[in-house]
């Protein structure tokens, strides 16, 4: 009975833009998996990323020669090059760059030391140099320990921790269930 329904003057403008309607939708969706395969197809064929790099605001333990600092800074990791970056403060929107080759420059010099405004990166490590990884929980530190140097990062929550602990110790077989985490209540009671 549903099939006879006979449609009604004032609704045949509604079905003819319904029908419409429902026309672009299906176009615009061939159109999306079209455009799908070939980006699948490109990234097979050329390495391309497969992700966005895990990016985020971690602090920096810096070693002076008086005392020990925690600097905010802006850090980037691309999973797919195995490329870690260091950045004085969070990139612009706009800026266009590709990660693996990105290279480190001063922060500061006697010339433009009233342009501290600027995002630049500081310091940009392989992770193919990456010896190891170890984590202080309660202090939601990670230690990068590199062939040359090291590396402490301090994360602004757990989650943070976890996540950037995980993403960085893939790289030599490292994740957070892989540490026995004390309970900091335990550490209260001795």
């Amino acid at each position: 009975m549903a099939d006879d329904h006979v449609l009604l003057p004032c609704e045949k403008p509604f079905e003819d833009e319904l029908q419409r309607n429902r026309a672009r939708a299906a176009a615009r969706k061939e159109k999306f998996e079209r455009d799908k395969k070939v980006v699948q197809y490109v990234q097979s064929q050329t390495g391309v990323r497969k992700k966005e790099p895990l990016r985020g605001e971690l602090s920096q333990l810096h070693s002076g020669f008086w005392k020990t600092t925690e600097i905010r800074r802006w850090v980037e990791l691309d999973e797919h090059t195995g490329i870690l970056v260091i950045w004085t403060q969070r990139p612009p929107k706009g800026l266009v760059y590709k990660i693996e080759e990105l290279r480190a420059r001063k922060s500061w010099s006697w010339f433009n030391s009233g342009k501290q405004d600027q995002a630049i990166p500081i310091s940009v490590f392989s992770m193919k140099e990456l010896q190891d990884v170890d984590a202080c929980k309660p202090y939601l530190s990670i230690f990068l320990h590199f062939r040359r140097n090291g590396l402490i990062l301090i994360a602004p929550g757990e989650e943070e921790f976890e996540h950037w602990l995980n993403a960085l110790g893939q790289f030599v077989g490292v994740s957070s269930s892989t540490f026995k985490w004390k309970q900091v209540q335990e550490e209260e009671e001795e």
